[in-house]
């Protein structure tokens, strides 16, 4: 049996987990920060910071936020610029 609070915390049982470093990855490419993703997304800094954590969120959340990375252009050659996951290692 689970707690009220389990059924309403960040989409519940039956949320998605965003893969963090994926997602970091793409924001990355398209020089986009949190707060951007947050304003395009129409989401609060908290819940992109909670799908950078891979937390799990709400179906229709995962969605806004893959439909707006799709809308981004990929920035030229940021794939060369960007700074490896590792701390730029």
């Amino acid at each position: 049996m689970t707690s009220a609070s389990e059924d309403r915390g960040a989409g519940g049982p039956f949320g998605i987990a965003m893969k963090g470093d994926v997602l970091r990855h793409q924001m990355r490419l398209r020089g986009l920060t949190g707060s951007a993703l947050a304003r395009l997304t129409r989401l609060s800094d908290a819940t992109i910071s909670n799908a950078l954590a891979g937390r799990r969120l709400h179906p229709s959340t995962f969605r806004k936020i893959v439909a707006q990375l799709a809308k981004v252009e990929v920035l030229p050659n940021a794939e060369l610029l960007a700074a490896a996951d590792d701390g730029g290692r």
